[in-house]
């Protein structure tokens, strides 16, 4: 299944370049809910309430799960996802806000006691079309 749902219009960098990101998401163990994804860049807030773009996807019973973001800049990003499981639209967590539903970050940058920092989790975009794999758990 592939869900673009964009909130950010970009514009053409000096060049006219314009790329196409493919996040896979993958690991999904409960066939129910949706997988919500977060992009960051260098200017917002790693995890912060400020997101660049977001996508979804409804896993309906599948493992993976695919969403297409269009119309990037070349640059530097990070991305976070989550499977919401019960379709509220938030993270559930558990005491001292560990998360309760399976999560992932790009560069599977995850940590024990702590969430990941924006140079862990981060990549770069340069061409069109780009695949970044997340595992979610």
């Amino acid at each position: 299944m592939v869900i673009n749902q964009p909130h950010f219009t970009f514009h053409e960098d000096g060049q006219g370049n314009l790329l196409d990101l493919v996040v896979e998401v993958y690991n999904i163990k409960d066939s129910e809910g949706q997988i919500l994804l977060a992009l960051y860049n260098e200017q917002l807030e790693f995890l912060g309430d400020d997101i660049l773009t977001e996508g979804s996807a409804q896993v309906q019973g599948m493992d993976e799960v695919t969403i297409h973001l269009r119309g990037l800049t070349p640059g530097k990003y990070a991305i976070s996802v989550y499977h919401d499981v019960n379709s509220n639209h938030q993270l559930d967590t558990k005491i001292f806000g560990i998360p309760k539903e399976p999560y992932g970050f790009s560069n599977d940058a995850r940590k024990t006691f702590r969430a990941p920092r924006f140079d862990e989790a981060v990549f770069e975009l340069r061409k069109h079309g780009q695949v970044e794999r997340i595992r979610v758990k």
